[in-house]
């Protein structure tokens, strides 16, 4: 089996960057006074509009795609290099301003009147999500470009970086470096939770969690019901971490063992094999074809991650920290299932419809993730890897569920008060650990350690983690109950686009997940 283990990156081989983008600013142009000149408002040409709009972004050389993917790749091997930093923000800009312009030609629709008119025509049923996204005067809050964040998600990586993921683990080290950087976290949340307060009162939205898919916020309703669920099951899901915590050494002995690259790909091909051959065969080609970065340097970017082409013409790449262990394995799995996830977004939905929400996004790659610790389970130590399972995801469910319930609170204290300290989320934080995990974890855990959930840009960063690791129980006990069931509901749920809700996804499916029987039954 030949593979290669860094990025080939002939893709862009005698690429003139320059060129190309004289090409595409005048492509831009042409296509803009192309439509000017056409009645947007009539359905069937405003349907046109968008078709033609999905040609002319997915056929080379697209608005920028390939200088773009060049320099993101770039700037992730070297995190360091100022010049791939600069010509990515003016790439991100080009691009920006060349979707303003194209867009443009839609404001008129933002009049109530003419909006009901659109969004009701039968021939626009496909694009109505997307047209509802983009007519909505809703900016939901972004946390990821507050400069407070960035400064501070750039600092505690390196922290991480250099206590080799320690800052995790070790109480007294979170003491001393995240103190350091409370009045930073302070500032950001303060700042970014202005923006939450403006958004509530100009729409009326309660603080939930939002993303760019979901312009209404995950519901509330739906946030209570699952607080609830795990109110009612905590002491179950405390007594499995205390099981996993009885063995804890042999399991993490076990997830620390070596395995060698070659091994790891064979297994994580044999695991996707178990659903679909298909799978197996595209993970062996990802490999052979240079499209995974596997091994960890200096400067790269610290987290694994996949970077999907929003094009056709373009490959997808994975960019991995690989250590040669079993824990490792997990990150090849996670990172896979995204891209298998866009495969079938690409496969089933035109190329607005195929973006998806984070949400299902991690619902569907925790389904992955605890479907191969159940194959593990056929070839290893099946109670080590049963207790593995169990701990892990209550352990994800508790801890998120304290994370969520800080955020929530301290989002009231900033409302009353017009701010909120640090003293005040350090003692809401330990409220929560001793509501969801007990009081004697309140003992093991630094004050600050909430510090390293929320530097990325609040909770919402965890929140996708924490649904999918609830929802994909459900999925795992329908594997075992209906194998042809099981493969259906996830191929469902893997093509379903952007032109359908989160919830419209799982009444599907055949799950109500307003319902907290439902989210008992993912607990237990």
């Amino acid at each position: 089996m030949k593979i290669k283990t860094c990025w080939d990156f002939r893709v862009f081989k005698k690429k003139n960057f320059s060129k190309e983008r004289k090409l595409i600013l005048k492509n831009i142009e042409d296509f803009y006074n192309r439509w000017s000149k056409k009645d947007l408002r009539k359905p069937k040409n405003l349907l046109r509009f968008l078709k033609n709009y999905e040609e002319f972004i997915s056929a080379p050389p697209g608005i920028f795609a390939r200088e773009y993917l060049y320099y993101f790749l770039k700037s992730l091997l070297d995190t360091k290099n100022k010049k791939y930093k600069e010509k990515l923000k003016e790439i991100e800009d080009l691009r920006e301003n060349a979707n303003k312009k194209i867009f443009s030609l839609l404001e008129f629709l933002k009049s109530d009147k003419e909006k009901d008119k659109i969004l009701k025509s039968p021939i626009l049923r496909n694009y109505k999500n997307f047209l509802e996204i983009f007519l909505s005067n809703f900016q939901f809050p972004e946390p990821f470009k507050n400069k407070n964040f960035a400064l501070l998600r750039e600092n505690i990586d390196k922290e991480i970086k250099k206590s080799d993921w320690k800052l995790f683990t070790d109480k007294k080290l979170q003491d001393k470096i995240l103190k350091k950087y409370s009045k930073f976290v302070e500032k950001a949340i303060n700042e970014v939770f202005k923006e939450f307060l403006e958004n509530e009162k100009k729409f009326n939205l309660p603080f939930t969690y939002y993303e760019s898919f979901l312009p209404k916020g995950f519901d509330p309703k739906i946030i209570k019901i699952i607080k609830e669920a795990i109110l009612e099951n905590k002491e179950v899901l405390k007594k499995e971490i205390g099981e996993y915590e009885i063995q804890k050494q042999k399991i993490e002995e076990f997830f620390k063992s070596k395995i060698s690259i070659k091994k790891a790909i064979s297994l994580v091909i044999e695991i996707y094999n178990k659903i679909d051959k298909s799978f197996g065969e595209l993970v062996l080609e990802y490999f052979q074809k240079g499209l995974i970065d596997v091994y960890k340097r200096k400067n790269k970017y610290l987290l694994p991650r996949v970077i999907l082409s929003e094009v056709d013409f373009l490959p997808n790449f994975i960019l991995l920290n690989f250590k040669n262990t079993f824990e490792n394995v997990f990150s090849i799995i996670h990172e896979i299932t995204h891209l298998l996830h866009y495969e079938f977004l690409k496969r089933y939905n035109s190329p607005l419809n195929r973006k998806q929400s984070v949400l299902v996004k991690e619902i569907i790659a925790g389904i992955f993730v605890f479907f191969a610790l159940e194959v593990l389970k056929e070839k290893y130590d099946k109670e080590l890897i049963e207790k593995k399972i169990k701990s892990e995801r209550a352990w994800t469910i508790l801890y998120d569920m304290t994370i969520l319930s800080t955020q929530e609170e301290i989002y009231k204290i900033y409302k009353k008060k017009g701010r909120v300290k640090i003293r005040e989320i350090n003692k809401v934080y330990k409220k929560n650990v001793a509501l969801f995990l007990g009081k004697e974890m309140v003992k093991r855990f630094s004050d600050y350690r909430w510090i390293l959930n929320f530097y990325r840009g609040l909770a919402f960063w965890h929140f996708p983690y924490f649904v999918g690791s609830l929802l994909s129980m459900i999925f795992i006990k329908e594997y075992y109950k209906n194998k042809m069931g099981f493969k259906k509901k996830l191929f469902r749920l893997m093509g379903a686009g952007l032109n359908k809700s989160f919830e419209e996804i799982f009444k599907e499916i055949g799950y109500d997940i307003y319902k907290k029987d439902f989210w008992r039954d993912c607990l237990v």
